[in-house]
């Protein structure tokens, strides 16, 4: 679709939020702002791209955003790499909240193994070994799991820290 308002154009790269209608945008602009005239314009939109792509798009790769000399100049060539950067940043993300979510799940199994483990050797947990356990971290756990066996009270216990915490 081409633009004949290049502000209106301007507010919809604002509001834009695919890679596609990124690029789209972008190309109408550029078809609008090819004359001559409109040259210094035409370098000041395109500087304006550059830091709105990365603030919309922060994990995308800036070194190959640069590369790119004129992000008006046609939609494929910016279409393919904001594609491909966006596909990146989000499988990237994914994976991180992937690891997060399994060392969070890890932890939490430990705290209720743990929990289990001291009812039996200590009885019914009172409110706070329970809270205790629930905010601790995987080294901590890991600990009073070691001292389980030595510990008297389920106090000396819990009392006692993790070396490095």
């Amino acid at each position: 679709p081409g633009v004949r308002n290049v502000a209106s154009a301007l507010f919809q790269l604002e509001r834009s939020n695919t890679p596609s209608d990124i690029a789209h945008l972008a190309a109408a602009v550029g078809e609008v702002l090819q004359a001559p005239e409109h040259q210094a314009l035409r370098r000041t939109v395109n500087l304006w791209l550059q830091r709105l792509i990365r603030r919309k798009m922060p994990d995308i790769a800036a070194a190959e955003l640069d590369q790119i000399d004129d992000l008006l100049k046609g939609p494929t060539m910016l279409e393919e790499t904001l594609e491909r950067l966006y596909t990146e940043a989000i499988e990237k993300g994914l994976a991180k909240g992937q690891s997060i979510g399994m060392s969070q799940g890890l932890s939490q199994g430990a705290s209720q193994l743990l929990s289990r483990l001291l009812e039996q050797r200590f009885g019914p947990l009172p409110a706070w070994a329970r809270q205790r356990l629930q905010s601790a971290a995987s080294p901590q756990l890991e600990h009073w799991a070691d001292q389980l066996f030595t510990a008297s009270t389920l106090e000396t216990l819990l009392e006692s820290q993790h070396p490095a915490g």
